[in-house]
């Protein structure tokens, strides 16, 4: 009875490792690989505008995006 549950626990880890393996080569990519963009909801010039302003051109510089 043991080895069954053995089998049944290998059998589980065997197919989580395969289920997990097509995104393996997928977190090899450069993040992000496109252009992000960034939706503020609010009318230009307000203090949500420039903080959104502030804060996608700190994250262009720290990704290293034009």
């Amino acid at each position: 009875m043991k080895s069954t549950r053995r089998q049944t626990l290998r059998n589980i880890l065997a197919g989580a490792a395969l289920a997990a393996a097509p995104w393996i080569p997928a977190l090899a990519d450069n993040y992000p690989s496109r252009p992000i963009r960034v939706i503020v909801p609010y009318p230009a010039g307000g203090g949500t505008d420039i903080i959104g302003r502030l804060v996608s051109a700190q994250l262009s510089q720290r990704w290293g995006r034009a």
